[in-house]
């Protein structure tokens, strides 16, 4: 993913919102200390609706490229960004067909939902880059 800030940061400064920590399912309601602040200059997916039925694992991943692209220099290196962002693009480009079409699919199905406030300018973009770059046998 060439270059950095393809999207990823929340628009307008706004505040930025409580993180729940890593907690198991079991182990109840999230209690106040259960949560974080989001740093500053981080950035991340706003939340994706479940019903969208989207692969939770594709769902990680795109939140890892989505940190390491759009992020503040000041949060991540720019050069360990990259070196990470391609071997994670390497990684995909190796899906089977199958898993490869099912992935474009939900990446055109989150195309198809980001857009409102919550939403960073670019993000359409950002998916049709990754899109493209993960399946670069798309001759479009």
């Amino acid at each position: 993913m060439g270059g950095r800030k393809p999207g990823g940061k929340k628009p307008g400064g706004q505040a930025r919102k409580p993180v729940p920590g890593h907690q198991h399912p079991d182990s109840g309601k999230p209690r106040e200390e259960d949560f974080f602040e989001e740093p500053e200059g981080i950035a991340s997916l706003p939340e994706i609706p479940r019903e969208l039925g989207i692969d939770p694992l594709l769902l990680a991943v795109m939140e890892s490229v989505v940190f390491l692209s759009g992020s503040d220099e000041s949060v991540v290196h720019p050069d360990a960004a990259e070196s990470v962002l391609s071997r994670i693009i390497g990684t995909l480009t190796r899906l089977d067909d199958t898993r490869r079409n099912r992935v474009l699919e939900d990446l055109a199905t989150l195309k198809g939902h980001v857009s409102g406030p919550q939403w960073p300018d670019g993000m359409a973009e950002f998916l049709e880059q990754f899109a493209r770059e993960i399946n670069p046998g798309d001759a479009e």
